[in-house]
């Protein structure tokens, strides 16, 4: 026993230490940013829990899809209900990345060459990885069931918080270990990314239509517990309290973990269970330019965030039929003296969704190219006749093409759904608007990744944080009820609702954010010009 234990776990704390020495002050902020989204944004519910029209709108099977049922009407059920599964989720985003960054990404850039050169066991890697993985969601678990616990609002009670927490520590761990199998499977970290994400959105879907359910008094709602996610929103903190689902799943990722160890002891280094395809023994005329080199490289990426916006389209697209309703709900509230809220503007969320989930390829492949260099690929690219302009540009335009194809197919499929769900469809011409509106979003986006990947290549964490924050001022901050003027810290923000009601400033808004965009990336550029390649993060 003893020596199986030397044989495949052998400094297993060593490598623990030098990953915390890696991720201290990254995992701080994900840890800080994690439990004040939840507990900091817990005493704003107590506005919402005293009107019933707001929890019967809450109710309505679209809010549900979004976000999951309303298990109880307290302040605590409906906090819980209607953020639990986006708090679950980022938290999951924040496991994929940790544990890929620390395994598949590792043997990509040579790093877990050099670690296994010293008398490590075969599985230390992958162990301290999810070991490490396992600390950093026991601590956001941990501090956010103390943090809900204290909180002396009506339906907050400590079981209610520990349930709350356990979800948040179980749905992070159940990430890690789903992300450990798919990076053993997969021979670089993009396309075990890409496999765990389309994971994620199957499990969203499934999700979804059992919550559905649930919401129309079907029984067929427990399918939603065939999906972790649903295991997680009906664990119903401050509600029921099932924590029993928790231990599901918790059971379902210890097996995961088993299976990424073996997976692990089955391979080569620097391999995959599922050998790569095959390339072809001359690059056809696409592919010999850099343009089509960023194209061959991130096409996976593309299409599996194509996929994710077609299905995040179909699923709210889908119950557009009941729109009506709810914006009868909304209107009513408002009173008379305020402008009603049309089917327009409504939708004009759903497309902020899209249009956030666009961003991520778009993103993603400008700083593949910070990728690139890390792996030292881009010196041999350089020694050609290729001029860094050249290849910098080529990034960048694909960037923005795929960004605005992305957005322009999940539009096309919300105006496709609308025809068919609604009884007064949205027009064309008005899907077409809003997406236009977006156009200068993704060139400030991706000027902004262009910027990171020229100036600080080593900080491109940094750009991710931002879109992050965009999509908590887009989406959480009109729940929460945020300042109007705390938009306008984000590009999403100068978007405006339709029909305009000063289109004027609307469109220079509009103009600005492009034009930034454009200048960033320009300082991108000419920075990626002067600083030396291959730098060390």
């Amino acid at each position: 026993m003893k020596d199986f234990i030397n044989r495949n776990f052998a400094r297993t704390g060593t490598l623990m230490k030098f990953i915390l020495r890696r991720e201290r002050i990254v995992s701080l902020i994900w840890i800080v940013s994690m439990v004040l989204f939840s507990v900091a944004l817990a005493p704003m519910f107590e506005q919402i829990g005293d009107d019933p029209a707001i929890v019967n709108l809450l109710s309505e099977p679209f809010i549900v899809i979004l976000v999951g049922p309303v298990f109880n009407t307290s302040i605590g059920g409906i906090f819980a209900a209607e953020m639990l599964l986006m708090t679950v989720i980022t938290v999951g985003v924040m496991n994929v990345f940790f544990v890929l960054r620390h395994t598949r990404s590792d043997e990509e850039v040579g790093r877990n060459e050099v670690i296994r050169s010293f008398p490590l066991g075969r599985l230390s890697s992958q162990t301290a990885a999810l070991s490490m993985a396992f600390i950093l969601n026991l601590i956001i678990g941990l501090l956010t069931f103390l943090g809900l616990a204290i909180l002396p609002m009506d339906g907050f009670t400590v079981f209610g918080a520990l349930v709350y927490g356990l979800a948040l520590t179980a749905g992070g761990i159940f990430f890690a270990a789903l992300t450990a199998v798919f990076a053993q499977l997969f021979q670089n970290s993009r396309t075990a990314s890409a496999y765990t994400f389309g994971a994620i959105g199957i499990m969203y879907l499934i999700r979804a239509i059992g919550d559905a359910a649930f919401a129309s008094g079907h029984g067929i709602w427990r399918i939603a517990l065939l999906s972790p996610l649903g295991l997680i929103t009906h664990s119903r903190p401050f509600a029921h309290n099932w924590i029993w689902t928790l231990f599901i799943l918790l059971g379902i990722a210890v097996i995961l973990i088993v299976v990424a160890l073996k997976f692990n002891s089955m391979r080569d280094i620097d391999q995959g269970l599922i050998p790569s395809k095959k390339g072809k023994d001359r690059a056809g005329l696409l592919y010999k330019n850099t343009f089509g080199l960023g194209f061959k490289l991130t096409i996976g990426l593309s299409i599996g965030f194509i996929v994710a916006v077609i299905a995040l389209a179909v699923t709210y697209g889908s119950v557009m039929g009941s729109i009506d309703d709810m914006l009868a709900v909304i209107n009513n509230m408002l009173g008379d003296g305020q402008d009603p809220i049309t089917a327009e503007s409504f939708v004009s969320i759903i497309i902020l969704l899209c249009a956030v989930t666009a961003s991520i390829p778009s993103m993603a492949i400008m700083l593949k190219l910070v990728g690139e260099e890390k792996a030292g690929r881009i010196e041999g690219i350089l020694a050609k006749p290729v001029s860094r302009t050249k290849l910098f540009l080529g990034y960048f335009i694909l960037s923005l093409v795929v960004g605005i194809v992305t957005v322009f197919i999940a539009f096309m499929t919300l105006w496709i759904t609308s025809l068919i769900f609604m009884d007064d469809p949205l027009s064309f011409s008005a899907m077409a608007r809003m997406i236009v509106t977006y156009i200068p979003v993704m060139i400030f986006m991706t000027g902004l990744a262009a910027l990171f990947a020229g100036i600080i290549p080593g900080k491109t964490v940094i750009a991710w944080a931002y879109l992050g924050f965009c999509f908590f001022i887009g989406y959480i901050g009109g729940i929460i009820q945020l300042p109007d003027a705390a938009g306008y810290l984000s590009p999403f923000g100068y978007v405006p609702n339709f029909p305009m009601t000063n289109p004027a400033a609307s469109i220079i808004g509009l103009i600005a954010v492009g034009i930034f965009g454009v200048i960033m990336a320009a300082i991108g550029m000419l920075a990626y010009k002067k600083r030396d390649i291959k730098f060390h993060a």
